[in-house]
Protein backbone atom coordinates (compact mmCIF):
# COMPACT_ATOMS: atom_id res chain seq x y z
CA UNK A 1 0.00 0.00 0.00
CA UNK A 2 2.84 2.36 0.85
CA UNK A 3 4.51 1.71 -2.52
CA UNK A 4 1.24 2.34 -4.38
CA UNK A 5 0.85 5.66 -2.58
CA UNK A 6 4.45 6.63 -3.38
CA UNK A 7 4.02 5.76 -7.04
CA UNK A 8 0.75 7.68 -7.14
CA UNK A 9 2.43 10.70 -5.55
CA UNK A 10 5.30 10.60 -8.08
CA UNK A 11 2.89 10.37 -11.01
CA UNK A 12 0.77 13.17 -9.53
CA UNK A 13 3.83 15.38 -9.22
CA UNK A 14 4.75 14.61 -12.83
CA UNK A 15 1.32 15.72 -13.99
CA UNK A 16 1.51 18.84 -11.84
CA UNK A 17 4.95 19.76 -13.24
CA UNK A 18 3.65 19.22 -16.79
CA UNK A 19 0.68 21.48 -16.09
CA UNK A 20 2.97 24.10 -14.55
CA UNK A 21 5.14 24.00 -17.68
CA UNK A 22 2.14 24.79 -19.86
CA UNK A 23 0.96 27.53 -17.51
CA UNK A 24 4.44 29.02 -17.41
CA UNK A 25 4.53 29.22 -21.20
CA UNK A 26 1.21 31.03 -21.21
CA UNK A 27 2.31 33.34 -18.40
CA UNK A 28 5.69 34.29 -19.91
CA UNK A 29 4.83 34.24 -23.62
CA UNK A 30 1.18 35.22 -23.21
CA UNK A 31 -1.84 34.16 -25.17
CA UNK A 32 -1.66 34.72 -28.88
CA UNK A 33 -0.18 33.42 -32.12
CA UNK A 34 3.15 32.38 -30.54
CA UNK A 35 1.42 30.27 -27.92
CA UNK A 36 -0.83 28.74 -30.59
CA UNK A 37 2.28 27.72 -32.54
CA UNK A 38 3.87 26.18 -29.44
CA UNK A 39 0.77 24.15 -28.54
CA UNK A 40 0.18 23.07 -32.14
CA UNK A 41 3.78 21.93 -32.55
CA UNK A 42 3.45 19.68 -29.49
CA UNK A 43 0.36 17.84 -30.64
CA UNK A 44 1.78 15.86 -33.55
CA UNK A 45 4.86 14.44 -31.77
CA UNK A 46 2.82 13.74 -28.63
CA UNK A 47 0.18 11.72 -30.49
CA UNK A 48 2.76 9.78 -32.49
CA UNK A 49 4.85 8.96 -29.42
CA UNK A 50 1.74 7.87 -27.54
CA UNK A 51 0.81 5.45 -30.32
CA UNK A 52 4.34 4.06 -30.74
CA UNK A 53 5.08 3.66 -27.03
CA UNK A 54 1.72 2.06 -26.28
CA UNK A 55 2.30 -0.53 -28.98
CA UNK A 56 5.87 -1.21 -27.86
CA UNK A 57 4.90 -1.43 -24.19
CA UNK A 58 2.15 -3.92 -25.00
CA UNK A 59 4.69 -6.17 -26.69
CA UNK A 60 7.74 -5.78 -24.49
CA UNK A 61 6.40 -5.57 -20.92
CA UNK A 62 5.13 -9.16 -20.85
CA UNK A 63 8.17 -10.50 -22.70
CA UNK A 64 10.60 -8.79 -20.32
CA UNK A 65 8.56 -9.64 -17.23
CA UNK A 66 8.53 -13.35 -18.05
CA UNK A 67 12.34 -13.56 -18.25
CA UNK A 68 13.15 -10.98 -15.56
CA UNK A 69 14.86 -13.62 -13.39
CA UNK A 70 17.32 -14.59 -16.14
CA UNK A 71 19.53 -11.49 -16.36
CA UNK A 72 21.41 -12.58 -19.50
CA UNK A 73 18.21 -13.32 -21.46
CA UNK A 74 16.55 -10.20 -20.05
CA UNK A 75 19.42 -7.99 -21.22
CA UNK A 76 19.35 -9.60 -24.66
CA UNK A 77 15.61 -9.03 -25.02
CA UNK A 78 15.91 -5.51 -23.65
CA UNK A 79 18.56 -4.65 -26.24
CA UNK A 80 16.29 -6.00 -28.99
CA UNK A 81 13.46 -3.85 -27.61
CA UNK A 82 15.69 -0.76 -27.64
CA UNK A 83 16.71 -1.46 -31.22
CA UNK A 84 13.13 -1.99 -32.31
CA UNK A 85 12.07 1.25 -30.58
CA UNK A 86 14.89 3.13 -32.27
CA UNK A 87 14.06 1.79 -35.72
CA UNK A 88 10.31 2.12 -35.37
CA UNK A 89 10.32 5.46 -33.58
CA UNK A 90 13.09 6.96 -35.67
CA UNK A 91 11.65 5.70 -38.95
CA UNK A 92 8.14 6.91 -38.30
CA UNK A 93 9.32 10.22 -36.95
CA UNK A 94 11.65 10.75 -39.94
CA UNK A 95 8.75 10.03 -42.26
CA UNK A 96 6.46 12.40 -40.38
CA UNK A 97 9.14 15.09 -40.26
CA UNK A 98 9.87 14.72 -43.96
CA UNK A 99 6.25 14.99 -44.99
CA UNK A 100 5.34 17.70 -42.48
CA UNK A 101 5.31 20.59 -44.99
CA UNK A 102 2.63 18.81 -47.03
CA UNK A 103 0.05 18.07 -44.34
CA UNK A 104 0.69 20.43 -41.40
CA UNK A 105 -1.11 23.29 -43.22
CA UNK A 106 -4.12 20.99 -43.61
CA UNK A 107 -4.24 20.29 -39.88
CA UNK A 108 -3.88 23.94 -38.89
CA UNK A 109 -5.62 25.83 -41.72
CA UNK A 110 -6.07 29.01 -39.68
CA UNK A 111 -2.34 29.61 -39.34
CA UNK A 112 -0.69 32.32 -41.37
CA UNK A 113 2.65 31.71 -43.13
CA UNK A 114 4.73 32.74 -40.11
CA UNK A 115 2.76 30.48 -37.78
CA UNK A 116 3.02 27.53 -40.18
CA UNK A 117 6.81 27.96 -40.39
CA UNK A 118 7.08 28.24 -36.60
CA UNK A 119 4.89 25.19 -36.06
CA UNK A 120 6.97 23.17 -38.54
CA UNK A 121 10.24 24.21 -36.92
CA UNK A 122 9.14 23.43 -33.37
CA UNK A 123 7.43 20.24 -34.49
CA UNK A 124 10.71 19.05 -36.04
CA UNK A 125 12.60 19.85 -32.84
CA UNK A 126 9.99 18.00 -30.80
CA UNK A 127 10.08 15.06 -33.23
CA UNK A 128 13.80 14.68 -32.52
CA UNK A 129 13.01 14.74 -28.80
CA UNK A 130 10.27 12.18 -29.45
CA UNK A 131 12.85 9.64 -30.63
CA UNK A 132 14.45 9.89 -27.19
CA UNK A 133 11.03 9.66 -25.51
CA UNK A 134 10.40 6.43 -27.39
CA UNK A 135 13.71 5.02 -26.17
CA UNK A 136 13.06 6.10 -22.59
CA UNK A 137 9.63 4.46 -22.71
CA UNK A 138 11.34 1.11 -23.35
CA UNK A 139 13.71 1.74 -20.45
CA UNK A 140 10.68 2.44 -18.26
CA UNK A 141 9.13 -0.83 -19.42
CA UNK A 142 12.36 -2.63 -18.57
CA UNK A 143 12.31 -1.24 -15.03
CA UNK A 144 8.66 -2.15 -14.57
CA UNK A 145 9.30 -5.69 -15.87
CA UNK A 146 11.79 -6.15 -13.03
CA UNK A 147 9.32 -4.76 -10.44
CA UNK A 148 11.18 -1.46 -10.12
CA UNK A 149 8.10 0.69 -10.47
CA UNK A 150 9.21 3.45 -8.13
CA UNK A 151 12.57 3.88 -9.88
CA UNK A 152 10.78 4.28 -13.23
CA UNK A 153 8.46 6.97 -11.87
CA UNK A 154 11.20 8.85 -10.01
CA UNK A 155 13.31 9.04 -13.18
CA UNK A 156 10.30 10.35 -15.12
CA UNK A 157 9.55 12.85 -12.36
CA UNK A 158 13.13 14.13 -12.38
CA UNK A 159 12.99 14.55 -16.16
CA UNK A 160 9.75 16.50 -15.90
CA UNK A 161 11.08 18.75 -13.12
CA UNK A 162 14.30 19.40 -15.08
CA UNK A 163 12.20 20.30 -18.12
CA UNK A 164 10.20 22.72 -15.99
CA UNK A 165 13.41 24.35 -14.75
CA UNK A 166 14.88 24.55 -18.26
CA UNK A 167 11.69 26.14 -19.59
CA UNK A 168 11.75 28.67 -16.76
CA UNK A 169 15.29 29.68 -17.74
CA UNK A 170 14.84 29.53 -21.53
CA UNK A 171 11.45 31.10 -22.07
CA UNK A 172 12.35 34.68 -21.14
CA UNK A 173 15.16 34.55 -23.70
Amino acid sequence: MKQAFSIGAAVGLQLLATLLTQLMVIRIVGLGPDTDVYVAAQTIPAVIVAIITTALQSVWLPRLAIISDDLVAWRQEQSIAQGQAGLLGGGILLFVGGTLPFWLPLIFPGFNGFQKQGAMFFCLVLLVAAVFNTQSAILTVALRARNRFMAAEVVALLGTVLTLAAMYLALPL
